[in-house]
């Protein structure tokens, strides 16, 4: 049921989904000029492309040219990398390295539909719980519960659902008595154009609004304290900040 490792992610049926590029065949593939590195750069490239090989993601190319009482949250565990390519596009996501040629053997999450691909896939998993006892983010599910009694059923039944469709979701191991174990969750947004020239209590206020967006599916039903020197509540209570 859960995943302590990349390499016990199987990989979603094909039957049941896979990522396809949609690649116009009458235009000319692109291939991109050879990137030159540092020998420094290139040791730590080719460290993450081992970790890659290993967690099973990608492979190499032999051939160089180609209100609720409860709630529970399940991280799946990469997510992404549970989707596999189609066979005839793996060659379509092919770079080169010193070392050789690789190309992805999962969906990785820098695509631009692959967003697109991942909802449908766990839309389709979820279809009769979204909405009713389930919402469905980004790797996130929460599985709510109105009832209490009822909760144990609901786990099982979204169980059952990942099991049949081989989802491997993220355990988390209990803390030992007497112990607290906390999440640390990071935020980041670049930014550009006019926002580059935004006073510092500006971006302050677009730091707490792509926050709030960000995690509001671990705020839900939720008390939360945010800890900062800055006059948050007046700036709350200023109409300007509303624009």
């Amino acid at each position: 049921m859960f995943a302590w490792s990349p390499s016990s992610m199987f990989g979603i049926d094909l039957n049941i989904i896979c990522h396809l590029l949609h690649v116009n065949p009458a235009n000319k593939p692109v291939a991109q000029n050879r990137s030159n590195f540092t020998p420094e750069r290139v040791a730590v490239i080719e460290g993450e492309i081992h970790k890659l090989l290993v967690a099973g993601f990608i492979e190499e190319l032999v051939n160089s040219t180609s209100g609720n009482q409860l709630l529970s949250f399940m991280d799946a565990y990469s997510g992404y990398n549970q989707i596999l390519m189609h066979e005839d596009d793996k060659v379509k996501t092919s770079f080169i390295i010193e070392r050789g040629t690789y190309c992805y053997k999962v969906m990785p999450f820098g695509l631009k539909n692959a967003g697109a691909t991942y909802q449908r896939l766990v839309n389709k998993i979820f279809k009769e719980q979204i909405g009713k006892t389930m919402e469905v983010y980004v790797d996130d599910m929460l599985l709510k519960t109105p009832e209490c009694a009822d909760h144990i059923k609901n786990l099982a039944t979204a169980f059952c659902l990942l099991c049949n469709y081989s989802m491997r979701y993220r355990s988390t191991p209990t803390p030992n008595q007497g112990h607290s174990q906390d999440e640390v969750l990071y935020n980041s947004k670049a930014l550009l154009d006019v926002k580059t020239r935004y006073s510092k209590l500006e971006k302050l206020i677009l730091a707490l609004v792509v926050s709030a967006r960000n995690l509001r599916p671990y705020c839900q039903d939720q008390r939360v304290i945010v800890m900062t020197n800055f006059p948050l509540r007046s700036i709350l209570h200023n109409p300007g900040a509303s624009q």
